[in-house]
């Protein structure tokens, strides 16, 4: 069967996100996925050391170059696998390495300094090397304490550049105070993605709910699928992100779709439907920077790692493959310019 997609050259405000559209979808009304999540990756890190079958670190990822926002070098020896949880210590420590492994030391990097450069700050960041598409992801752990602490559990994939940010956790000075109210701690829940034309969408929840989450271990999980983005904390829903919206801003469900009706497509929604896993600790730069050297050795538990999938839908598999051709027609017909 041929599929088409209409593309209208106009773009409209939503109170969701800032960079959405209007689409005509010609397809079949799709059928819900009732089956039940299939565990299909799990790290619960029983063992006493890393499974460097499951993660690695990238090469062009280990030391930081860009002041805004973190400034860290990246090791596996700041990973430690013991009594049922894994460990990611940031740690003050001078090392002298290069930002991206392969390059010459005297190669000069976008923040105007040379790629071998000394680093007062160590961590760890995480990659899954194996990929990962729709489903259910779950992390459980504990974030560390401390003022500039920079702890994350997201999912990437590039080409397009697509990211799902489970959770980020933000620790900032507050005002009047020498050390942190771990109420404000902030949690942000964000979602991004590149076009195929270059440009870059992004939609962040930031909320401060009064939970001390470095006190004990909490569940972060993140269903994901053609329709929505869904977020929860222990179980408690807290945000959603659709793929496509009636003309009247309600999110469309898997049950949603009607042939040749007008919706306003989310395009911060990610076009890279298979990503890594990832789980780092970062220290922050700037306003945001740790305010004590006390917060050191700084502690990023994690109880485990999971990730399920569903059997395929066959309804849904018919209706999924126009997203494809959609994205083609579309640079077609514009040009790639938005």
């Amino acid at each position: 069967m041929i599929w088409s997609f209409l593309v209208s050259l106009f773009t409209v405000k939503s109170q969701n996100c800032p960079n959405e559209g209007t689409v005509f979808l010609s397809a079949f009304t799709s059928k819900c996925n009732t089956d039940p999540f299939i565990l299909a990756f799990e790290d619960n890190f029983d063992g006493n050391s890393l499974n460097t079958d499951l993660w690695e670190i990238q090469p062009w990822g280990q030391g930081s170059y860009d002041d805004d926002n973190s400034y860290q070098y990246y090791t596996l020896n700041n990973v430690e696998v013991s009594d049922g949880t894994m460990k990611i210590f940031a740690r003050q420590e001078n090392v002298l390495a290069r930002s991206i492994s392969w390059k010459p030391d005297n190669e000069i990097m976008r923040d105007g300094r040379p790629n071998l450069r000394e680093y007062s700050i160590t961590s760890s960041n995480l990659w899954s090397k194996k990929q990962f598409g729709y489903g259910k992801y779950e992390i459980r752990c504990k974030i560390p304490e401390g003022i500039g602490l920079w702890p994350a559990f997201w999912t990437f994939g590039d080409n397009p550049w697509s990211e799902i940010d489970v959770f980020e956790f933000w620790t900032q000075k507050v005002l009047g105070s020498p050390s942190l109210s771990k109420s404000n701690s902030t949690v942000e829940q964000s979602i991004h993605s590149n076009y195929p034309n270059g440009e870059h969408y992004g939609c962040t929840k930031s909320f401060t709910d009064g939970t001390d989450y470095t006190k004990d271990f909490h569940t972060f999980t993140m269903i994901w699928d053609r329709y929505s983005v869904k977020w929860y904390i222990d179980g408690v829903f807290t945000r959603r992100q659709s793929h496509y919206y009636t003309t009247l801003g309600q999110g469309v469900n898997c049950n949603g779709i009607t042939p040749y009706k007008q919706y306003t497509k989310n395009y911060v929604f990610p076009q890279r439907e298979f990503q890594n896993i990832i789980v780092n600790l970062a220290v922050s730069t700037g306003d945001k920077a740790p305010i004590s050297k006390d917060i050191f050795p700084a502690s990023f538990e994690i109880d485990y790692i999971k990730y399920y999938t569903k059997n395929d839908c066959g309804s849904d598999k018919e209706f999924y493959s126009t997203e494809d051709l959609y994205l083609n027609e579309y640079n077609n017909f514009i040009g790639g310019v938005i």
